[in-house]
């Protein structure tokens, strides 16, 4: 049986491991170079997508393997998730359900299939299912099989509408949406946290919460008196949508107005980031960085950049790319070099298993100095959310 990797992290940050113990967090880099904290997400995908590119990069560019510090993501998950049950119930967990939503997304399946057939490699029983397959009762989650219940030991939730205090083993639980699942809180609680660590190498964009559009728009023409520009976005928004760029005092009227007059959601206002752009043929792109935790340790990262090239369309298309939005999925790199553009492969290719995805020929190069500021700036956000969600959940029990 394969050994697991050992994840080392300091007793005292275990209150905030627990809490988040599979991260998934979006990045920028600015055009000085800076780590700029985008978002974070409860329930992040990606971790099987990355291992298949490690692989298809290793069959044509071998000699890249050097600078990739992880390449078997799943594996990986799969022993930080045997930790978690072991440091919470020890021993090993005897069932494992790892859920999905009822519909069932395909876009995630292969993911949540490679996670349980990587249990199973363990000797762990694991099965994957929907919401109409399993009930809450006293705060277990119980699975149905045929007249029978069984009771899953460890649950690895990969679905976002999930029940609340269940008392087995979550990753990652529903109360990790508590801070997640509001842009505003996390910036706040991140911003908060960063004040008092000032050893860490991170910017935070100047931030603000509106109730309404009308808000919204006061907020962005005084952002933009000082000669910057806005983003805006839903406060509970995800998967890049409704997020909208605004240049000019006209653009906050109209494009706003248009965009949300008929909803009732909650407004995040930031001053838009000047982002380092990919370079590629000729043109330049608008990307982003997700990286991902376990237990609280980076274990890599890649790029999403937009599938749009800069100024050829409305901001709105060139400004976003996220893969849902028809981003384009970015290897990242560490070497002495960079940043900047290394091309791996002849041609661009759809993933196997994941054919929505469009990998590119190009990867991204970080050079080592800001790799490890990468990493030291997932580790601090993980545990700037940990100990928040630690003190909420502590609040709630008095």
């Amino acid at each position: 049986m394969r050994m697991c990797y050992q994840f080392e992290f300091s007793p005292q940050d275990w209150d905030a491991i627990k809490n988040y113990p599979y991260a998934g967090l979006d990045f920028l880099i600015d055009d000085n170079q800076n780590i700029v904290f985008l978002e974070a997400n409860a329930v992040p995908g990606g971790i099987s997508v990355m291992e298949n590119v490690c692989k298809l990069i290793l069959e044509n560019a071998p000699g890249l393997r050097k600078f990739m510090p992880h390449t078997e993501f799943v594996k990986l998950f799969t022993d930080a998730a045997l930790t978690y049950y072991r440091i919470i119930k020890g021993g090993t967990p005897k069932l494992v359900l790892v859920t999905t939503p009822y519909k069932g997304d395909p876009v995630l399946m292969p993911e949540r299939l490679s996670i349980v057939e990587e249990f199973k490699r363990r000797g762990v029983q694991a099965v994957i299912c929907h919401r109409e397959r399993y009930t809450v009762q006293d705060n277990k989650i119980l699975l149905r099989a045929g007249s029978r219940f069984l009771c899953p030991d460890l649950i690895i939730r990969r679905n976002t509408i999930f029940p609340k205090n269940v008392s087995q083993p979550v990753i990652n639980k529903s109360e990790v949406g508590l801070i997640t699942g509001s842009k505003y809180r996390t910036y706040r609680i991140v911003s908060d946290f960063l004040s008092r660590q000032k050893e860490v190498a991170l910017k935070i964009p100047e931030t603000y919460f509106a109730k309404s559009v009308r808000k919204a728009i006061t907020i962005s023409e005084e952002i933009l008196s000082r000669g910057k520009e806005v983003v805006v976005k839903p406060n509970k928004g995800e998967r890049g949508k409704d997020i909208i760029f605004i240049r000019s005092a006209s653009d906050a009227e109209t494009k706003l107005k248009r965009a949300f007059h008929s909803k009732r959601i909650t407004l995040v206002v930031q001053e838009r980031i000047q982002t380092l752009p990919f370079c590629r043929e000729g043109r330049q792109y608008v990307f982003d960085i997700r990286t991902y935790a376990y237990l609280g340790q980076f274990v890599g990262a890649h790029i999403r950049r937009s599938s749009v090239p800069i100024g050829s369309s409305s901001i709105e298309d060139y400004g976003v790319s996220n893969i849902s939005h028809g981003g384009t999925y970015v290897p990242l790199l560490s070497t002495s070099d960079g940043p900047c553009v290394i091309k791996w492969r002849e041609t661009a290719k759809r993933l196997y298993l994941f054919k929505h995805i469009i990998v590119d020929n190009y990867a991204f190069s970080l050079p080592h100095h800001m790799w490890k500021m990468l990493k030291r700036a997932t580790e601090f956000v993980v545990r700037a959310i940990g100990y928040a969600l630690n003190g909420f959940l502590n609040y709630a029990k008095i």
